[in-house]
């Protein structure tokens, strides 16, 4: 039985994309681990401790959530890559599927998130979560003392205002000291039956502990209350509310590039509900006459994957002669005489005319039988062909492709045998998506060179970007005989050989889903239980199907009376 990690591993990509998620992986751990000990050094700088108990949870939220907006906006780049390397239309669907789904989760938390925060209820019941008031009596001539702490446990609210009344009819003496006994305010002497000190939040950068020292003289019993007043820390009413919006834009950006992604390929992946309805759909659902150019390329690229380029090709048949028919001569003023020639220019030999096709001279202005401008097709003049060469790998390297394929071509009206320009013009035309072109190009230069291992390492990569996967397997094997550590072909053979094996399972699941009662999850089931062919499946017994996971008594007996009636 195979395990469904391994399963979802090869249904969800590649052996490169296996890659780039282990050293994703590997990287949001690291960060995610570098988040929290961040965290926890900025709230031990804060004042963190454990008795009394005090976790500034605000400034830690904070920086932790800093951290994974950098992940957030990292991952849409690893999704991205994934994309890239991803062949298969069904995989590209299912990962843009999934990052959606991610995104849309992180993207609903945020907004509620910042709309709680965002609310004054919410900061006003914050605010209530953290009080602090007392009352007591001061018998004649006796002091007194209280202590509060300027923020909460958590740190989400800070002591902005201590309020003291009195019923005192002599004036009392007030003073606050810090917890090592240093004394931070002091009024000795005031008579007002209400005292506010507002000045506490110059103290509430991190939890203190104020004892606030009352100082009676008078000649009666005093009864005094003192309450706070809280303030929800600034990271929960500002900070925070700022990183969720910026979760916001990055998910949204996120959704905005797979989304385009995921209804493109739909109707291609078994994974879609659109597979079924749809799966005859044309492959590129943009204009008639792109899908008949990509129809055109297709079958170009079928034409040649037979031809064996390792054997030279027989010479190709002549060409037919094309008769054009003679139009009734007009009169007319001509270049020369009919039936005369140049006689300084004897020694050059005449040239057709491009419309009725009668000889006249090379030097000629007007044909002499219908009268019609000589044009004449000038064949470029080569210098230096290595020049051109250099100069149209440049041109393609840059993007200017059309402007390469012209200095292929100069080279290739001199030397129509130039391997070197041959396989230019190919790797070109597959840049521009013409792979049908490109590969009848890079088999020319096989038919010239059958062991040029850059054409063989160019073909291969065009099969395999068509999911030709078994002859693109043919050309690195060949490849590897000729030259056995070639680094590309061993790469490329490997990952191919795992790209296989996916279609395989891709195959096995498509059929089993055209089993009524069995969808993608039952289907994985059955695969990941040992029916890896739908011939095993039907030579199973309804006992042994009904022993699969999610397969009960009644559907395996349904699976196999459909079974019966297929060939």
């Amino acid at each position: 039985m195979v395990k469904r990690k391994t399963i979802k591993e090869r249904l969800e990509g590649s052996y490169r994309l296996i890659r780039i998620k282990r050293i994703k992986l590997g990287f949001f751990t690291l960060q995610i681990v570098l988040a929290i000990v961040l965290g926890l050094v900025v709230a031990m700088f804060l004042g963190a401790r454990f008795e009394p108990l005090f976790v500034p949870l605000d400034v830690f939220a904070f920086s932790f959530l800093l951290l994974m907006l950098i992940i957030a906006a990292e991952a849409v780049y690893f999704k991205g890559l994934e994309l890239r390397y991803t062949r298969s239309r069904s995989r590209k669907f299912l990962i843009a599927r999934n990052s959606i789904r991610k995104s849309s989760v992180i993207l609903a938390l945020a907004v509620l998130c910042v709309i709680f925060l965002m609310v004054p209820f919410s900061a006003e019941k914050i605010a209530e979560m953290h009080p602090q008031t007392d009352s007591d009596t001061l018998q004649i001539g006796e002091d007194g003392a209280f202590t509060f702490d300027t923020q909460d446990s958590l740190g989400l609210t800070r002591v902005t205002r201590i309020t003291i009344s009195t019923n005192a009819t002599a004036p009392i003496g007030l003073s606050f000291y810090n917890e090592e006994g240093v004394m931070l305010w002091e009024d000795p002497s005031f008579d007002l039956n209400t005292y506010n000190f507002n000045d506490v939040g110059l103290y509430s950068s991190m939890i203190m502990e104020i004892e606030c020292r009352i100082n009676h003289t008078g000649a009666d019993i005093v009864g005094y209350t003192w309450t706070t007043e809280n303030d929800v820390s600034p990271f929960l009413t500002q900070f925070l509310p700022l990183l969720g919006i910026a979760f916001v834009i990055v998910e949204l950006i996120s959704i905005s590039i797979m989304y385009p992604t995921r209804e493109a390929h739909a109707v291609a992946s078994i994974y879609s509900k659109k597979y079924v309805v749809q799966k005859d759909a044309s492959e590129y659902l943009i204009t008639e006459r792109q899908a008949r150019e990509r129809a055109q390329e297709e079958a170009l690229l079928e034409s040649t994957l037979d031809i064996d380029v390792t054997e030279p090709a027989p010479p190709p048949p002549p060409p037919p002669k094309v008769v054009v028919p003679r139009p009734v001569p007009v009169k007319k003023e001509v270049a020369r005489k009919m039936g005369e020639v140049d006689e300084d220019l004897i020694e050059e030999p005449d040239i057709p005319c491009p419309t009725c096709g009668e000889m006249n001279s090379p030097h000629a202005a007007m044909c002499f039988v219908c009268g019609n401008p000589m044009v004449v097709k000038e064949v470029p003049t080569v210098v230096d062909l290595t020049d051109v060469f250099i100069s149209g790998m440049k041109l393609s390297k840059d993007g200017k492709h059309d402007e390469a394929i012209k200095r292929f071509d100069e080279i290739l009206v001199v030397e129509k045998a130039n391997e070197d320009a041959l396989l230019g013009k190919g790797t070109t035309l597959h840049k521009q998506g013409k792979w049908g072109q490109a590969i009848q190009y890079v088999n020319t230069a096989l038919k010239i060179n059958p062991n040029n291992v850059d054409a063989l390492l160019q073909k291969a990569e065009i099969l395999a970007e068509r999911e030709k996967f078994d002859k693109a397997i043919e050309t690195y094997d060949y490849i590897l005989t000729i030259d056995p550590d070639n680094p590309k072909a061993k790469a490329g053979l490997e990952e191919l050989t795992e790209e296989a094996e996916i279609e395989d399972v891709e195959v096995v699941l498509e059929q089993f889903m055209c089993v009524p009662g069995l969808g993608l999850a039952r289907a994985t089931t059955l695969y990941e239980s040992g029916f890896t062919s739908l011939s095993q499946l039907k030579a199973a017994s309804e006992q042994d199907l009904a022993q699969v996971k999610g397969i009960s008594e009644r559907l395996a007996k349904k699976i196999k009376k459909y079974l019966e009636t297929i060939d």
